[in-house]
C-alpha cells in the first residue's frame, strides 16, 4: 500500500448457515474479495450475540459450561 493511499474497513455479518451456490456464504465472500483485489480478509466466528428480533444466543457448549463444576 502506497503512503497516503485511502483504505476502508468493511464488516460483513452472515450466519454460518447462509449459503451461496451450494457453499457457505462466508467462503463465497472471501473468494469474491480476493478476486476483486482486496488486500486482506478474515472470517471470525462469534461466540454469542443478539439481534433486534432475537434474544441473546449462546452455543450449546456455553450453556453446558455454566452448569459444569469445573
Amino acid at each position: 500500500m502506497a503512503t497516503g493511499e485511502m483504505i476502508q474497513r468493511v464488516c460483513i455479518y452472515v450466519s454460518e448457515r447462509d449459503m451461496w451456490n451450494q457453499q457457505p456464504l462466508y467462503l463465497a465472500v472471501l473468494e469474491r474479495l480476493r478476486q476483486e483485489g482486496a488486500t486482506g480478509a478474515t472470517v471470525l466466528q462469534g461466540v454469542a450475540g443478539f439481534g433486534p428480533a432475537t434474544g441473546c444466543g449462546l452455543p450449546v457448549w456455553a450453556t453446558v459450561a455454566k452448569v459444569c463444576p469445573w
